[in-house]
């Protein structure tokens, strides 16, 4: 990173954050174990590394930041620091889904900072998946001590719930619609 900062190629500072995570990896398989969550965080923080100086580059060469490539390695970054989480809330322990939640929040603040629309949508997203799944896996578990009965009222709660669903999915359509010029406006000059 110092030679292609000193040497101003983009190729050696874009290639560093990779460097440093490759042996993060290793680091980490050989003394942590394998959780995720030692290697897909790494992953997205190096991956938004990567961005942050392939913007600065970008920037500094009065070329535009905004660019299909550039959006599409940051919202992986953004996917690789939540997948574990998620992952982890579903197979360990719910509290994982409240660790990516505050990631959402965390990503949401980012992107109010930085005034760039992506990463505020992504992190309420982020957090409204987040409280979903801390609010859906302990019902999951529920199912086999329900019974047959609570199956049944299960199956017409859910059916209920579908046709409420079904029933104002246009009314929603309008909301989104409006959500959203609400959202373009309030962040309008923003990437």
């Amino acid at each position: 990173a110092a030679l292609g900062v000193a040497w101003r190629v983009l190729g050696l500072r874009m290639a560093a954050p990779g460097i440093a995570w490759v042996a993060w990896a290793v680091y980490a398989a050989q003394s942590v174990g394998t959780s995720p969550v030692w290697f897909t965080v790494p992953v997205g923080l190096a991956l938004l590394v990567v961005v942050a100086v392939w913007r600065a580059d970008r920037r500094d060469h009065d070329q535009p930041v905004a660019d299909g490539g550039i959006a599409g390695l940051e919202l992986a970054g953004l996917a690789f620091l939540v997948v574990s989480s998620f992952v982890s809330a579903v197979t360990d322990s719910v509290l994982h889904a409240l660790v990516a939640a505050a990631i959402g929040v965390a990503l949401a603040l980012w992107g109010v900072a930085t005034r760039v629309r992506r990463r505020l949508v992504t992190g309420a997203v982020v957090v409204l998946a987040g409280l979903a799944l801390a609010v859906v896996v302990p019902l999951v578990a529920l199912l086999p001590a329900v019974g047959q009965a609570g199956m049944w009222v299960l199956v017409a709660v859910l059916g209920l719930a579908v046709v409420l669903a079904a029933t104002f999915l246009e009314r929603g359509r309008t909301t989104a619609r409006v959500g959203r010029q609400r959202l373009e406006e309030a962040t309008r000059g923003w990437e």
